[in-house]
Formats: C-alpha cells, structure tokens, sequence
C-alpha cells in the first residue's frame, strides 16, 4: 500500500494565497482570533509557542492540560474558516487520486481539515480516524 504523509504546515503552502499561517504567525493569528484563550497564556507559555509552536503545544499539554480543550476548540474554529481554493494544491491531489483511481492512505499531523475538504470536494468520501 503507497500512503502520502503530510507535516505539520502542508496547508500553509497548499495555495497562493488564504491559507493558515505557520508557527510564530499562527500563535499571533490565534491570539488575535482568541484573545480569552490563546491571547491569555501565560508568557513562559506563550514564549514557547513564539518561537516553536509545536514545543508550545507540548508544554501546554504537559504545564496546563486543562486548558486544552478550550484551546483545542478555538484553534479548530479558527481553522473552519479556511477552505481549499481551485487553484489548492490539495484540490490538485485529490483530483489526480480520484482520475487514477488510486488505493493508497493518507495520513496527516495538521490541525486543519482541507484535505478531508478537498478530497470530499472531487467525490472522495475519506474513512477518517483518529487515535489518541
């Protein structure tokens, strides 16, 4: 089986323009977009997601759990505001699996829905799981 694996920061590049920023710049959007919950972190925190969003995410996991699913639902909400473009290079994928007819997987560590969108957007209906 061929599977296709995405990175963190895929959708950043998927299009030429509205698309989610990376990084130091989604935290700042986030903040923004948020400002009762991604906005309030403290700055040891806030630091961390500055200069690597990532090791934010896990030190919020680690330091401050509980403030998870608030922030897990903000950033998904902030997310559901981007949609794939014609010119999306994941609208492009999709198009190419769904002429090919191809059989693989794939599997992705972003935060964001527009592959699931793209794929859904050609007449693929993905199987999608999550595991913790």
């Amino acid at each position: 089986m061929n599977l296709i694996l995405f990175g963190a920061g895929a959708s950043h590049g998927s299009a030429s323009h509205f698309v989610p920023p990376m990084g130091a710049n989604l935290f700042l959007e986030l903040k923004r977009f948020n400002p009762l919950g991604w906005g309030a972190l403290p700055p040891d925190v806030a630091i961390d997601f500055e200069l690597d969003f990532e090791r934010g995410m896990s030190k919020l996991a680690t330091y401050r759990s509980h403030d998870m699913p608030i922030l897990q639902r903000a950033i998904a909400a902030y997310f559901f505001n981007f949609l794939p473009t014609s010119d999306s290079l994941y609208i492009q994928l999709a198009n190419r699996i769904k002429r090919s007819n191809w059989s693989g997987a794939i599997a992705t560590l972003n935060y964001e829905r527009l592959l699931e969108i793209s794929l859904l957007h050609v007449g693929i209906k993905p199987v999608t799981e999550s595991t913790p």
